[in-house]
């Protein structure tokens, strides 16, 4: 008997063994998937993965398989699984990696990311800064990984309008990867992306072109003419243009960007909106009103739906249009416009976040023509206020 059951035991050790080893296989294709911005075969991949880690009860790898999922959840619009697949997944590694464990830093992480593309910057903040300190303890200070991690919360900084801190982070991780690993580092371009939107954010925009052509380059050469992220980092480039007034390229590199979107993610997701919009803002200035009105119209029905967060992306939609319809004289509808923007920005980012600045200000000058001067002056108060709190702020 003991024979008999040393045998059994033995088999089924060996199955589970072949088991886990089959899911592991599923996990890395997904990996590989998810790197193509191939989301529903990821997708599907994972699940297959984290049932067979489930059913093992092999319970760290099943959390790393919640967390992996969520993380293309995330780039699929599906935040409220993929929040629930995050913090499950943080839970379980806390109690059995532990919460000093670089497994957990990644968790932590992965969540920071979501609140990030949701607009939760306030909540997403404290994550990173508990990721990053596992790292520096576990990793050191100048890891690659650790690195990597600071793009997180140099995005936090960036909405905040605290551009030097953001600033500040990102060189040091580019110094880092630059110096281990070398200047065309696959894992360099978002951390370079978000430092060339700091630059914008503060008027150096040479610089902000040099860094764009470098992730250009980059993602040319490791994921290829179609993938979201060339049209997410094409898309930054033509709001440096426009910045620059050269509104003709602004147009041409958002007409690129939107076909990678459409090809890649499908017309109606949020990433596609977004350069929707800004494609709206270059046609704007160009006068082209009628298709820039179809342009921001389309953003707005992609992004206007209570199951899609980033409230802070459908105020920069509002905005535009705001914009455009002072353009044309349409006062009223321009203020209805700029209204909810600033509402939907409060909420978003807080009542005192430099973003609300230009929005009021457009708001006070559409008043001024309406003859509403104490409404005007009011709102022209209320952007000063928030511009000299930022600047005492960040001295």
């Amino acid at each position: 008997m003991p024979c008999y059951v040393l045998a059994t035991d033995n088999a089924t050790a060996l199955s589970n063994a072949g088991t886990l080893a089959r899911a592991e296989r599923l996990n890395d294709l997904a990996s590989g998937y998810t790197a193509q911005a191939n989301y529903r075969s990821a997708e599907d991949l994972y699940r297959r993965a984290l049932e067979i880690w489930e059913t093992s009860g092999a319970g760290i790898a099943a959390a790393i398989g919640r967390s992996n999922l969520g993380v293309v959840l995330r780039a699929e619009g599906k935040y409220a699984e993929a929040e629930a697949l995050q913090r499950r997944a943080l839970e379980t590694l806390e109690k059995l990696a532990g919460p000093d464990d670089v497994r957990t830093a990644t968790a932590l992480n992965n969540l920071g990311q979501l609140y990030n593309v949701e607009g939760r910057f306030r909540e997403a903040e404290p994550y990173f800064h508990r990721a990053i300190a596992i790292r520096e303890t576990v990793l050191g200070r100048d890891a690659p990984d650790t690195a990597v991690a600071m793009n997180g919360l140099a995005e936090v900084y960036r909405h905040e309008g605290n551009y030097q801190a953001a600033a500040e982070l990102l060189e040091r991780a580019i110094a880092t990867l630059e110096q281990r690993l070398g200047p065309t580092y696959p894992r360099l371009a978002p951390l370079l992306n978000t430092l060339s939107s700091v630059y914008s954010g503060q008027g150096n925009y040479k610089e902000s072109r040099k860094l764009l052509e470098r992730v250009i380059a980059i993602l040319e050469k490791t994921v290829g003419p179609n993938h979201p992220d060339l049209g997410a980092a094409l898309s930054n480039l033509a709001t440096v243009e426009m910045a620059q007034h050269k509104y003709k390229q602004a147009v041409d590199l958002n007409r690129h960007s939107i076909a990678i979107d459409q090809a890649s993610l499908g017309p109606d997701d949020p990433a596609a909106a977004v350069h929707l919009n800004n494609l709206g803002a270059a046609l704007i200035m160009l006068h082209q009103y009628q298709e820039a009105e179809s342009s921001l119209q389309r953003a707005l029905a992609a992004l206007d739906k209570p199951e899609v967060p980033g409230r802070d992306h459908l105020a920069d939609v509002l905005t535009n249009l705001g914009n455009m319809y002072f353009a044309q004289r349409r006062d009223c509808q321009a203020v209805d416009s700029y209204k909810r923007a600033i509402e939907i920005q409060e909420v978003a980012l807080g009542p005192n976040t430099p973003r609300l600045i230009p929005v009021l200000e457009s708001y006070a000058t559409v008043l001024r023509r309406m003859k509403d001067y104490a409404a005007a002056e009011q709102a022209d108060v209320r952007a000063m206020g928030i511009r000299v709190r930022n600047t005492l702020r960040h001295e």
